[in-house]
């Protein structure tokens, strides 16, 4: 043990000692309470950054104060022990010199450290807009060659002073304590000389002999003591040291420096202070003074690596919204915030940037706009902006720095836009910012991101190829990335088209070249690991994430999981960055968390990319990849990377699935807004019509309200067309009134036209005439709410939208209407305490799982699901038994042969497929017509195992979507049933065509498989009304009990018939029933199956098409919500117990 390690041991054991103890934490404890007071004033906003700045300056005062009382206290108290420490050392040094420095190491340890989280936050947030201009510029600097320093070309140095650079990048931004900051500083000055003598020939001064006191930093010798000889004389005078010195700081990555300054000014002892340290302090204090005072607007400043233009909105904004991390999940893509910079040390900070004094007013409106802005007050910050737009006007000329504001005035409107949720607006914001800065990455991946929430996933990709071209700043390093994405494809490990879908989390990041990698990625992983701006790292990985993204929606799987796997590979590169002290160790706990948070959800993307291409082996590391979910994220009341829709293919419990959907619903803000005048009485039907008028004229109706993104020709469309069709043709007696909320496409559909027509039209503000089909897709989410709230007012809102694609629960979430149901589309708990009743039955939610949801249960009598066939059954004659579609006849052969599924009389046709006699029987069409990112591996093993024990059979499932039809799906899971032992021929695949030509061609097969965790929903309904039946194994989870309520809702005789009890019975009923169907051909018997089509198609009255009566329960429900609602109202004005909330069961 050194002397420096023996002192600073001996000084720890006396903080241990009663009165040492005391006088710390007593001092501790006040300090920490007086900045909590602090901290409570300036969240009021009563006092200025500029009053904590002199707070801070006082804190740090009486910090030092302590520190010099302790240091002073020791030295002379314990005098004779220190000297006899040194004499076992035998250290032959002035006592003062060599043995103060490590008591007061030790003394920063045990006083500074505890406050050194408060301290910080008081110096970051007072210093806040003096660091970030300073830190600007020091990026803006970096760049430039030593001459723009005005170093002298006879003192300029070959290497850069690389090793200056280095000490102040160790010793000053790494070390934790400020006494070793100090002594960095000194090393770093020191050295300036060195290598000036060293690079330049130069006679070299005396060696000092160095003592066991030095103080290393990553291998740089750094001495506070005395060296024996002549004291080194400075070979370069105060003139030309600090141009040198300044340009050093700059090549550092060093963060808040003004703060610094201020610590370190603070701290530095008195006798210091008039030494050595406090000549090279002063030094270090003048150089980033300098640096702040440089006016960079000769835009002459060549940007760095992997940094240019990343950092430019930096200059004008700083926000972090309560509740949310730096990236926003929206269905299933990963958003980048439209800004997201390092943590400052505030929530409610913005940039401030000298540009010129021409601009000083629009520069000051900007500031005063993001004040605004920072406060969430999005509107008055826009018309701010809007002003200072204009006054400015909207001349185009790259080299005016007055674009540089006009580009960041564009940049921030498209942001504040974005985030009322209008996103046209907000597009056309961004598009005016690239014209003035066309290569900014911030300001591209925005403007993709916008374009990719609106679906025009193409304009998207453009632009995030933009922002990545503008990010890396040259052709080369964009080489390198393109290089190192293709080397994250996933290896084929059968046939051509099944995939190891690698773990993220295992990536390695070693510091040496692989074997089997090549020089191009190794700079490429290597330049990502020295990067220490995590804003860069941030924009790199949401880019390569939201390409991904794009690559899974335009169907290439294989593309998408390299993008995705690319961000993890970096993210890994920077988590052993944090692992391995590479960074500050003020935010490194926050920086893990955050980059676990990061590489859980990229890993989600892959997983999602991966099911949606069928690579199942993704399937291979879930266990882990829910294990890191809630470990980093839900074990630590953060939300999970999974969304709520996401949980629904993944064999996990319910419960799990609930706390995910808790968290996620937690983000999003709810009002306080007043129903007060919805609480009236509501019209009850009388059989008496002769009163009907007066009723109406005296008591108001009931107003139900839908919302959904798919009013268009979608399955909820499809399903609930009926409901407003069977209302409005009974709307003249009805108590009940209706009206949709649509902020998705129009189509012109014909779903889209019925339900606007039963609605009475689209709405038209101020026009009593118009109709209550409401179209708030450009409006942002406050102007919806005002909007539904002012002229519609509903008293119960159905939101068929839940959290799947499209959704914007940034309204719902805020209450539309005193009642709020999550209905027909989401199966499962939305977790949001806005929604108070989910629409569901008691199959799909028997009473053991109401735990499971954080609404009550609205339980319908039949099936919650809306099921309307109306047009369909016109068009096909259901009715008529003449047209009934019988296995072995002229029409079945004819639809058999339409759709390419095989008849006995071509079977050679398929050569040894069918290998059997020529008058065998038709072969069996097992069927499965879900999309196929439904199917999972186990039921699709099940199916093979079904295929095998029924030779003459096959599968029929259905083509991916137009998007998806190069992508390789078919061959895909054609190679997955060779690897099962089936032939892959026989799996077929059906045409996507229109609702009616589906129906129509069902019959042609025999029998639908369902699928086990998210069973088929509108595709069951869809198979049963073809005359097709399911056969189904329930799970314990809504998503997989939906086929077991359709074919009750049927006939209890053909649920018990098709619903298996577990995986075994399944594989048994689906094998029985084909052989029964293959052994008769030529019996006269009606099997099973033929008597279950016949039936289904026959169009005998069922309850699960019975839409009018649907529609009748659906609207006894509604008033019975209403009913309680008003109860607790009353009770509660008369100051009487309310009822408790309730589940409601509507019975038959």
């Amino acid at each position: 043990m050194n002397l420096r390690r023996s002192i600073q041991l001996y000084v720890y054991q006396l903080f241990a000692l009663p009165p040492f103890e005391r006088v710390v934490s007593q001092f501790v404890a006040e300090n920490k309470k007086r900045a909590s007071e602090v901290f409570k004033i300036v969240e009021t906003g009563k006092k200025s950054t500029k009053w904590l700045k002199v707070v801070s300056e006082k804190e740090l005062g009486r910090v030092q104060g302590c520190l010099n009382q302790l240091h002073q206290m020791i030295m002379e108290g314990c005098q004779s022990d220190l000297r006899s420490i040194a004499d076992i050392h035998s250290v032959d040094l002035d006592f003062s010199d060599a043995i103060a420095e490590s008591v007061h190491e030790q003394v920063e340890l045990e006083v500074y450290v505890p406050l050194r989280s408060v301290l910080s936050k008081m110096l970051v947030n007072g210093y806040q807009h003096d660091d970030i201009e300073t830190q600007f510029k020091i990026k803006e600097l970096r760049g430039r060659p030593q001459s723009f320093f005005r170093i002298k070309e006879e003192h300029q140095s070959p290497s850069d002073w690389k090793s200056v650079s280095q000490i102040i990048q160790e010793g000053v931004v790494k070390s934790a304590l400020p006494c070793t900051k100090l002594q960095a500083i000194v090393a770093a000055a020191k050295e300036i000389n060195r290598l000036f003598i060293s690079e330049h020939s130069l006679p070299q001064p005396q060696d000092a002999s160095l003592n066991d006191l030095d103080v290393l930093v990553e291998g740089l010798c750094v001495s506070e003591a005395k060296a024996k000889g002549p004291e080194d004389k400075p070979t370069l005078g105060a003139d030309e040291f600090l141009p040198i010195f300044i340009f050093c700081v700059t090549r550092s990555e060093i963060e808040r420096p003004c703060a610094l300054c201020a610590l370190l000014e603070k701290l530095c002892s008195p006798s210091k202070q008039m030494g050595e340290t406090g000549y090279y302090l002063a030094s270090f204090a003048a150089a980033i003074a300098h640096i702040r005072e440089l006016d960079l607007t000769d835009g002459n400043c060549p940007p760095p690596l992997f940094e240019h233009n990343a950092i430019m909105v930096g200059r004008f904004l700083h926000i972090n919204l309560k509740g949310l991390r730096g990236r926003a999940i929206h269905n299933g893509i990963a958003f980048v915030l439209p800004i997201s910079f390092p943590e400052f040390g505030t929530n409610n900070s913005c940039l401030l940037v000298d540009l010129s004094s021409a601009i000083e007013a629009a520069q000051k409106e900007n500031v005063r706009g993001l004040s605004l802005h920072s406060l969430g007050r999005h509107g008055e910050a826009i018309d701010v902006y809007l002003s200072t737009l204009h006054s400015l006007g909207q001349e185009i000329d790259a080299s005016l720095p007055s674009n540089v504001i006009r580009w960041a005035l564009n940049h921030n409107l498209g942001l504040a836009f974005s985030q009322l949720g209008e996103l046209r607006k907000s597009t056309h914001y961004y598009l005016e910012a690239v014209k003035y800065k066309p290569k900014t990455a911030r300001t591209h991946l925005n403007l993709a991101t916008n374009y990719h929430a609106n679906g025009l996933v193409d304009d998207a990709m453009s632009h995030y190829d933009s922002s990545l071209r503008a990010l890396l700043g040259t052709p080369h390093y964009y080489r390198l990335a393109k290089s190192f994405i293709a080397s994250h494809k996933p290896p084929i490990i059968y046939g051509g088209r099944v995939y190891k879908v690698t773990n993220p989390f295992q990536y390695q990041c070693p510091p040496h070249m692989l074997a089997e990698e090549d020089a191009d990625l190794f700079e490429f992983r290597n330049m990502t690991m020295r990067q220490n701006n995590w804003e860069v790292i941030d924009v790199m990985v949401s880019l390569l994430g939201n390409m991904g993204q794009g690559f899974t929606q335009k169907g290439g799987t294989v593309e998408s999981i390299a993008h995705i796997q690319s961000a993890a590979h970096i993210i890994q590169c920077q988590l052993s960055r944090l692992g391995d002290g590479g960074v500050d160790e003020l935010k490194s706990d926050d920086k893990d968390t955050e980059m676990k948070s990061l590489l859980n959800q990229f890993a989600n993307f892959i997983f999602l990319s991966a099911r949606a291409g069928c690579q199942w082996s993704v399937l291979d590391w879930s266990e882990e990849f829910i294990a890191n979910i809630n470990e980093h994220e839900l074990g630590k009341n953060r939300k999970s990377s999974l969304l709520p829709f996401d949980t629904l293919t993944i064999n996990t419990t319910a419960e799990w699935k609930r706390i995910v959907a808790e968290r996620h619903a937690i983000d999003y803000p709810v009002d306080d807004f007043s129903f007060n005048h919805l609480y009236v009485p509501f019209f009850q039907q009388q059989e008496a019509q002769g009163r009907l008028a007066r009723l109406l004229e005296t008591y108001q109706k009931l107003r139900l309200g839908f919302i959904s993104y798919d009013f268009n020709n979608h399955p909820t469309s499809h399903l609930s067309e009926g409901l407003f069709v069977w209302h409005n043709r009974s709307n003249i007696f009805s108590s009940i009134e209706m009206a949709a909320y649509s902020y998705g496409k129009n189509d012109d559909s014909l779903y889209r036209k019925v339900i606007v027509d039963s609605l009475g039209g689209l709405f038209i503000e101020d026009n009593d005439e118009s109709g209550r089909f409401y179209e708030i897709k450009d409006l942002g989410y406050t102007e919806a709410l005002n909007l539904v709230r002012e002229t519609h007012s509903p008293h119960i809102v159905f939101d068929m939208q839940g959290p799947t694609l499209g959704a914007r629960p940034e309204i719902t979430s805020r209450r539309l209407a005193p009642i709020q149901v999550n209905a027909l589309i989401y199966p499962g708990t939305s977790g949001s305490s806005s929604m108070d009743y989910i629409l569901v039955d008691r199959f799909v939610a028997p009473p053991e799982s109401v735990r499971h949801f954080t609404e009550k249960l609205l339980v319908m009598p039949v099936t919650y699901q809306m099921n309307f066939y109306e047009r369909e059954e016109e068009l096909l004659s259901f009715a008529d038994s003449n047209v009934i579609v019988r296995r072995e006849s002229e029409k079945w052969r004819k639809l058999r042969i339409k759709e390419g599924l095989p008849l006995r009389q071509n079977h050679q046709s398929y050569g040894n497929l069918f290998p059997l006699e020529a008058n065998s029987a038709a072969p069996f069409v097992f069927a499965n017509l879900n999309k196929l990112d439904k199917i999972e591996p186990r039921a699709f093993s099940a199916w093979m195992d079904v295929l095998k024990r029924v030779p003459n059979s096959v599968l029929w499932l259905l083509e991916p979507s137009s998007k998806y039809r190069n992508s390789g799906k078919e061959d895909t899971l054609k190679e997955m049933a060779e690897m099962h032992g089936v032939n892959p021929d026989r799996l077929l695949f059906a045409r996507r065509v229109s609702k009616f030509s589906h129906l129509q061609r069902l019959p042609a097969a025999d029998l639908f498989l369902d699928t086990f965790i998210y069973g088929a929903h509108s595709t069951a309904t869809d198979a049963l009304r073809g005359g097709l039946p399911v056969l189904t194994l329930p799970s314990d989870q809504f998503a997989g009990r939906v086929g077991m309520s359709l074919l009750r809702a049927v006939d209890e005789r053909l649920a018990d018939s098709f619903t298996a009890t577990d995986e075994t019975d399944y594989i048994s009923l689906a094998v029985e029933l084909a052989e029964e169907v293959l052994s008769n051909k030529n019996s006269s018997h009606m099997t099973v199956l033929s008597y279950w089509s016949e039936f289904l198609q026959s169009g005998q009255s069922t309850k699960l098409f019975d839409a009018q009566a649907y529609t009748r329960d659906f609207e006894r429900a509604s008033k019975a919500m209403w009913e309680v609602h008003m109860h607790n109202q009353q009770a509660l004005q008369s100051n009487q117990m309310p009822l408790q909330k309730m589940h409601i069961v509507v019975c038959k």
